[in-house]
């Protein structure tokens, strides 16, 4: 199986992987365009930019928790993960929790000593459970996905300026 840089599962297409029960969590899977990271509980966090949104599920159907995401969402989440994944990866102090919350209203969180928790600040139900290297990983990916996404729109911007000249 392929892997990224950050040791992450790839996979060349957005389908991603077929056999989801070969799946050994917690992980973190990277497509051109999307991200998954199964956690050690039963929620599994997707950024998705290819349809444009950022969810967190758990086993349940009922729990869901869904929002639209954006490139500009995007750029500031990955401003602001890392330096929250590095503040709750630091302590093994058993007492102390760590909560933090992003300006896009993504949670981070350290629930016990090796354990970063994230999801939606307004649903604390649906939270995706991950090993201190697993969360780096999953920061890796999300800001690979960032880069990918910008050399794109820079493409399509340069396509379009092509054809506007070849139109004049």
């Amino acid at each position: 199986m392929a892997q990224t840089t950050s040791l992450a599962q790839w996979f060349d297409t957005d389908d991603g992987p077929t056999q989801l029960e070969e799946i050994e969590a917690p992980v973190v899977l990277a497509t051109p365009a999307s991200v998954v990271a199964h956690g050690l509980n039963q929620v599994v966090m997707v950024l998705n930019m290819a349809e444009g949104f950022l969810a967190f599920a758990g086993t349940d159907d009922e729990l869901i928790t869904q929002d639209r995401f954006s490139l500009d969402c995007l750029t500031c989440l990955v401003w602001q993960l890392p330096r929250l994944v590095m503040a709750c990866s630091g302590s093994d102090e058993p007492e102390e929790v760590l909560a933090f919350q992003t300006e896009e209203g993504i949670a981070v969180e350290r629930i016990a000593p090796g354990v970063v928790a994230l999801g939606f600040a307004n649903d604390a139900s649906v939270r995706v459970h991950l090993p201190p290297a697993i969360a780096w990983q999953l920061v890796a990916e999300i800001t690979a996905v960032m880069v990918r996404q910008i050399v794109a729109t820079a493409g399509m911007i340069d396509q379009l300026e092509a054809a506007l000249e070849q139109s004049n």
